[in-house]
C-alpha cells in the first residue's frame, strides 16, 4: 500500500506575543515577501493563509501586491482557510467576540477576493469551547484544523481525524492535528 504524503504550507505567526504589533509586521513582510518570491520561481508551490489581519497589513504594506496575491488565489496557489482576523482563544474570549471575529474575518475574505472557506483554521488555539461546532457550522464552516485539544478520550481512535458534535448536534470533520497531522516544522 502507498500512503500519501501532504504538506500543507501555510503562515502561522502571532499578532502579538513576544514583540510589538508592529515588530511582528516588519517579521510577517519578510516571511510573505519570501512566499512571494517561492511562488514565482516554483510553479508547483502553493501556500495557506488563516489570519485575514495578516493578508491585510502585507497588502496595505504592498499596495503593489494586490494584483498578484488575488491572481494567485485564482489560481488556487494561495489558500484562504480559517477566515478569522486572528486566532481566538476559545477559552477565554466571550461568545460575542469569537463572532465579531468570525463575521469581520470572512467580511474581508469576500470583499477582497469573493472567497468563503469551510475549513475553520485555529492552529494554535487555546481550548476547543464545546459550543464550537455549533458556532462554526453557523458560519458555513464544515472542516476544523484544531488547536489544542485537551481530554480527548481515546486520541488513539482519532488518528486519522473525526466528527465532532457539538452539544445540539452540529457536526464538523476535525483533523486531529495531535496524531497523523503534523504541524512542527518551521521557517523564519
Amino acid at each position: 500500500d502507498k500512503q500519501q504524503i501532504l504538506i500543507v504550507s501555510h503562515h502561522h505567526g502571532d499578532l502579538m506575543w513576544r514583540r510589538t504589533k508592529k515588530g511582528y509586521d516588519r517579521v510577517r513582510e519578510e516571511q510573505i515577501l519570501q512566499v512571494f518570491d517561492w511562488l514565482e520561481r516554483f510553479p508547483e508551490f502553493k501556500y495557506t493563509f488563516a489570519q485575514t489581519d495578516v493578508v491585510k497589513t502585507f497588502l496595505q504594506q504592498h499596495p503593489e501586491c494586490e494584483d498578484d496575491f488575488k491572481k494567485r488565489v485564482e489560481e488556487g496557489r494561495i489558500e484562504l482557510v480559517g477566515g478569522t482576523i486572528g486566532i481566538p482563544d476559545t477559552n477565554l474570549v466571550c461568545g460575542e467576540a469569537l463572532v465579531r471575529n468570525l463575521q469581520i474575518g470572512r467580511r474581508y475574505y469576500q470583499q477582497q477576493f469573493n472567497k468563503r472557506t469551510d475549513i475553520a483554521w485555529f492552529m494554535d488555539a487555546f481550548g476547543m469551547s464545546a459550543q464550537l461546532p455549533q458556532i462554526l457550522r453557523q458560519f458555513g464552516y464544515r472542516h476544523l484544523y484544531p488547536g489544542r485539544m485537551p481530554g480527548l478520550e481515546n486520541a488513539g481512535q482519532c488518528r486519522n481525524g473525526f466528527v465532532w458534535r457539538g452539544l445540539e448536534g452540529s457536526q464538523l470533520v476535525v483533523a486531529n492535528q495531535h496524531s497523523d497531522v503534523q504541524a512542527g516544522s518551521h521557517v523564519c
